[in-house]
């Protein structure tokens, strides 16, 4: 986990980089700031709700994740908050956190869900390169958002 700079933008990379691909929250996380210092990282293992502060401090917002059962190398899809039962009751989604985030704060920054395609999700700290080529088409997309979004700031 990253200390927060309060910047206006924050990149929540989650997943658990023991798990090969799983890692891809991390590796972008880490990518994106090795290329632009003026975001704020989180690297997690899960979401939970003790992020909502963080959240509360932004106004642009993304959650990156790695994904098995999507066929595109990566999707990255505005969310809304929105409360759901989780499945699991230490699982909280990126939806789900913006709600409990609005309700809390009555702060409802920009958000996005970057999903990326990864092939294995063995044991092992290695990233496959398939998942390293998907991820880097998602971080220029990112980046794109992040510039547009700043220039409309202006």
């Amino acid at each position: 986990m990253e200390a927060s700079k309060g910047t206006s933008i924050l990149v929540i990379g989650y997943g658990n980089p023991a798990r090969s691909d799983d890692g891809l929250g991390e590796y972008v996380a880490q990518r994106l700031l090795s290329e632009d210092t003026s975001i704020d990282i989180l690297i997690l293992q899960e979401l939970g709700p003790e992020l909502c502060e963080d959240i509360s401090g932004c106004e642009l917002l993304f959650f990156v994740d790695a994904s098995i059962d999507q066929e595109e190398p990566f999707i990255i899809r505005e969310i809304t908050p929105r409360y759901k039962t989780p499945i699991f009751s230490h699982h909280i989604s990126p939806d789900m956190l913006l709600a409990i985030t609005e309700e809390l704060y009555n702060k409802r920054p920009k958000a996005y869900l970057v999903s990326i395609k990864g092939y294995n999700f063995d044991f092992g700290f290695e990233i496959t390169e398939m998942a390293k080529q998907n991820s880097e088409r998602a971080i220029e997309k990112i980046k794109e958002i992040c510039m547009n979004w700043r220039l409309q700031k202006r």
